[in-house]
C-alpha cells in the first residue's frame, strides 16, 4: 500500500536488508531508520494515551517469558527467524 510512497521499509531491518542489497542509498537508509525508531516510540505512548492503558499492569506471554537459563537464546533465535522470513517476503515481493 504504501511501497509507492516510502518504498515499503516497514522496519529497520527492512532497511537494513534493502541498503545491503543497494535497493536505497545510505542516507536514505538512515533516514528511514530514524524515522522507524521514532515512530516506534511515539506509536505505542500514543496508543497507551488514548487507551487509558499502564505499562506496569500490561503483561502477557512472549518469547523471554520462561525459564530464565535461556531467554537470551529464546529472544535472539525467535527475532533472526521471524526478521528472515520477513526479509524473504520483501525480496520476493519487490521489483528486480
Amino acid at each position: 500500500i504504501f511501497g509507492s510512497i516510502s518504498g515499503g521499509h516497514i522496519n529497520p531491518a527492512v532497511t537494513f536488508g534493502l541498503l545491503l542489497a543497494q535497493k536505497v542509498g545510505p542516507l536514505r537508509a538512515l533516514l528511514y531508520v530514524i524515522a522507524q525508531i521514532i515512530g516506534a516510540i511515539v506509536a505505542p505512548a500514543v496508543l497507551m494515551a488514548i487507551m487509558g492503558l499502564n505499562a506496569d499492569t500490561m503483561g502477557g506471554y512472549n518469547a523471554l517469558s520462561g525459564p530464565d537459563d535461556s531467554k537470551i537464546a529464546r529472544g535472539f533465535v525467535t527475532e533472526m527467524v521471524l526478521t528472515m522470513i520477513l526479509m524473504l517476503a520483501v525480496f520476493a515481493t519487490i521489483d528486480p
